[in-house]
């Protein structure tokens, strides 16, 4: 009988451990900084996706659904190494809808390397999409990632 008492006694510390550190290593994971200094979780993302030197057009190919009418939102880091003060980074990020059809079209210009940058698509109904991204500007090529809530 002590025998069993310390077995499920060290059963429940295992188990409490393994939670708690799962729990701080989740956190840590998902965490994301925003432009106004808060932290933010990103485990409710719809999409996340990462580009690197695109300099005419990158498709994400990254279907996702959303799953009822609502405020679509995209936040993005983005950065060029061949940018200076005269050229900046531009990217257009395009929604794409299952049909191929351009939902909406978000320009985002800048370096973003040490903060991200939302840009909203408004209400979307439900369906799938994904996004296509374009660059404007093919003398700059542009790195970064996203994700979609």
């Amino acid at each position: 009988m002590k025998f069993l008492k310390s077995v499920v006694a060290t059963l429940i510390l295992c188990t409490t451990l393994s939670t708690v550190a799962y729990d701080a290593s989740a956190s840590t994971i998902n965490q994301t900084g925003t432009s106004s200094g808060q932290n933010e979780f990103a485990a409710q993302a719809l999409v996340a996706f990462q580009f690197e030197d695109v300099n005419r057009e990158f498709d994400t190919n990254k279907w996702f659904k959303v799953p009822s009418k609502k405020e679509l939102k995209l936040t993005v880091v983005q950065w060029s190494e061949a940018s200076d003060w005269i050229n900046k980074p531009v990217l257009n990020y395009v929604l794409v809808d299952a049909n191929n059809e351009t939902v909406g079209s978000q320009e985002v210009e800048g370096t973003y390397k040490n903060q991200n940058h939302t840009v909203s698509f408004g209400t979307v109904k439900e369906g799938y999409y994904k996004f296509v991204l374009r660059n404007p500007d093919s003398s700059v090529p542009v790195s970064g990632n996203a994700y979609a809530e």
